[in-house]
């Protein structure tokens, strides 16, 4: 598990007014790493037969859009986040900002990301990166696996692109969240998938797709 580059210097502290502790607060390290580290989901996911993508979400959750985020603490975010990963070897051509808020968004392209999720319910197919729409929130704290399969159904029936999103640090190990409430959703995506019925694509193949009709 790769550690941080030097933080932006103190002399240009990073002091938004949002969080509720000092950003660079460590006081996590005290936890059990199983609960912030992320290298445990990472680790669990590798170990699966089925295909998957991992898309960046920054390296610390802060807002890029915040009056508070230099450009010097963005860059340091994202290529931190973002090489977070790769030395994982993982390939990341994707990046989803941290609540939704977009900000500094030249700094992708330096970073080699080809699609991004979006801020609103469109796409923008002609922007680079290209742009998809919000989606929403997966969460058992939200929704039980029924409505979730209702949902997934009504998007079925209108042929509509169908986004749900969630942090990995949400699925409370304590009460066996991925067993109980993800592990059902995705089996059910992928019996769906089998009988044809729902197509389930990477942002890299979706960014690929775009590009080729183009």
């Amino acid at each position: 598990h790769a550690k941080p580059e030097q933080i932006p210097s103190l002399e240009k502290k990073f002091a938004p007014k949002w969080p509720k502790d000092d950003w660079y607060d460590q006081k996590y390290l005290l936890l059990d790493k199983k609960l912030w580290d992320g290298q445990y989901y990472l680790d669990e996911i590798k170990k699966q037969k089925t295909k998957y993508e991992i898309l960046s979400h920054g390296f610390a959750h802060i807002d890029y859009s915040d009056s508070s985020t230099s450009a010097e603490v963005a860059a340091w975010d994202m290529e931190q986040g973002i090489s977070v990963l790769r030395s994982y070897d993982l390939k990341i051509n994707g990046f989803v900002f941290p609540c939704n808020h977009l900000g500094h968004s030249h700094l992708l392209s330096k970073n080699g990301i080809d699609i991004i999720r979006g801020n609103d319910r469109f796409w923008h197919i002609n922007s680079s990166p290209i742009v998809t729409p919000i989606g929403f929130w997966l969460s058992p704290a939200f929704y039980t696996f029924s409505e979730i399969k209702n949902l997934i159904n009504s998007a079925i029936s209108h042929k509509s692109f169908f986004h749900p999103w969630m942090h990995l640090i949400e699925c409370d190990i304590r009460q066996r969240d991925i067993e109980n409430f993800y592990y059902p959703i995705f089996s059910l995506i992928k019996e769906l998938e089998a009988k044809g019925k729902i197509k389930n694509l990477f942002f890299s193949e979706i960014a690929e797709q775009i590009n080729l009709v183009k």
